[in-house]
């Protein structure tokens, strides 16, 4: 009998000392369900590891007769005697809910720990206490562990808030979307789209491109490869310039990202005669994510991605502006596009026209095609613009 309960305290003691050992600070990203209401909400718990104490911070959001509604929540985090990450409520730091908060009422989350293959799992139920005015309220939680903090809901918020530092995974002094974390496959050209009434081909040197012996080489055509050419555009592209698009693919984009170090500011890069997305050709494009779509028409809403600041941005598609210098906030900027039946691809960017109160410039898009919703998390300053390829489901 002695020797049995010797095992099963070594067995729990090896499990217990697995767990702490386990790194799981970092940014973590899932969903929230309410036995209740029997709905999901978007969830993200950014935890921190330092001097032998976990901490940490929540976000919670949803979507509302198109406005945005969010809270952000301070956490204590421990890990208990059986392995279990136990995370608290320790406070509300900020909201625009549409009625004041219930007083006293605190979320514990249990979480279990696992690895399924590369990927870090943390689910488990979670309830809150029950008040003089409130019932408990119980539910279900399942996160999964991302690289791309730049690309979430909380870490925008906590920047705005000044208390992103205090994640202990969020390096001193990086920026929110690091040039270091650019993977040169996500880097996509965009084209100044031609005048209709023109065969001229020959443009500028594409963006995110360095062109060796520039002395002979002076300009650069567009890639007739791409699929944003028409059949038009690529029979009026002559021989002899065709044979420089592979001195434009050959060499990496991520070379002019390094060179563009110099100090810009709003007042001096953004001129009043300026025109909507002036510079968009000229700054280098990174493709956040790839969405598949099956309508002719799909319905885009924009918002703020952090505390209102004061974020303004252009939108592009296909080289043209569809959307001029739109302020963001958390009340939905709408738009429909029509998409050609033909059409298979479209690409939309957004450009940064300044950089709000706090760098940089940080959205949300929210994607309607018919029952299905798409959510891309978006970032740009005055070196980078974010896009989003469309591409038609057959």
């Amino acid at each position: 009998m002695k020797n049995i309960v010797f095992f099963i305290l070594l067995f729990l003691s090896g499990y217990l000392l697995h767990a702490q050992q386990t790194d799981f600070t970092g940014l973590w990203k899932g969903t929230m369900y309410n036995d209740t209401t029997g709905q999901f909400y978007k969830y993200e718990i950014g935890i921190s590891y330092e001097k032998n104490k976990y901490s940490g911070f929540s976000h919670t959001y949803f979507l509302q007769d198109d406005k945005e509604y969010f809270g952000v929540k301070k956490l204590n985090i421990h890990v208990n005697d059986q392995g279990k990450v136990i995370i608290r409520d320790d406070g509300l730091i900020a909201n625009n809910y549409p009625e004041a908060p219930a007083r006293g009422v605190k979320q514990t989350n249990i979480l279990t720990l696992e690895r399924k293959d590369s990927i870090m799992i943390l689910e488990g139920p979670y309830s809150t206490n029950q008040t003089k005015t409130y019932h408990a309220v119980t539910g279900y939680i399942k996160l999964e562990r991302k690289n791309d903090y730049w690309k979430s809901a909380l870490i925008p918020h906590l920047q705005e808030l000044g208390k992103a530092q205090s994640l202990s995974f969020v390096k001193p002094d990086s920026k929110l979307h690091p040039d270091q974390n650019i993977d040169a496959e996500k880097i996509i050209h965009i084209y100044k789209p031609l005048p209709r009434n023109t065969v001229s081909t020959v443009l500028p040197v594409a963006v995110g491109t360095q062109v060796e012996n520039r002395n002979e080489l002076k300009s650069v055509v567009r890639d007739p490869s791409s699929s944003q050419l028409s059949a038009f555009e690529k029979n009026a592209i002559p021989e002899e310039d065709k044979t420089l698009q592979k001195d434009v693919r050959n060499i990496s984009a991520l070379n002019r990202v390094s060179e563009r170090q110099e100090s810009i500011t709003s007042a001096n890069r953004v001129a009043i005669t300026d025109p909507p997305a002036a510079h968009a050709f000229e700054r280098v494009t990174i493709l956040e994510q790839t969405v598949e779509f099956s309508r002719d028409s799909l319905q885009l809403s924009l918002y703020d991605n952090g505390e209102v600041d004061g974020d303004t941005v252009s939108v592009l598609m296909d080289g043209q502006v569809l959307l001029a210098r739109q302020g963001l906030s958390t009340t939905a900027i709408r738009k429909t596009i029509y998409i050609e039946p033909e059409r298979d691809e479209v690409v939309l960017v957004l450009y940064a026209e300044n950089l709000g109160k706090i760098p940089p410039n940080t959205g949300l898009l929210v994607i309607h095609d018919g029952k299905s919703i798409y959510e891309v998390r978006f970032s740009g300053d005055y070196q980078k613009n974010s896009a989003i390829r469309f591409r038609r489901k057959r």
